[in-house]
């Protein structure tokens, strides 16, 4: 599966697709504050949520308007 992140100034946006097929989503606050491991672990709890397994995500995208957040999520999906 691949997660895409589309990092904006209010929110963050997060898809999972299967193929072609977005298969979940949601949506977060942005905030210049938390961690890689605050992301991390907010990411892992809606594919928990919905029972996926993080190791069922192959890949992820990112996109951003806001550096210093993209380089926190950049490190979270190292």
């Amino acid at each position: 599966m691949l997660l895409v992140i589309d990092i904006g100034n209010t929110n963050i946006v997060l898809g999972l697709f299967q193929e072609k097929e977005i298969i979940e989503s949601w949506r977060m606050r942005t905030s210049a504050q938390r961690t890689a491991d605050e992301y991390g672990i907010l990411i892992l709890s809606f594919l928990n949520h919905k029972n996926i397994s993080a190791a069922s995500v192959k890949d992820v995208m990112i996109s951003s308007v806001v550096p210093a957040v993209t380089g926190e999520l950049e490190s979270m999906c190292q």
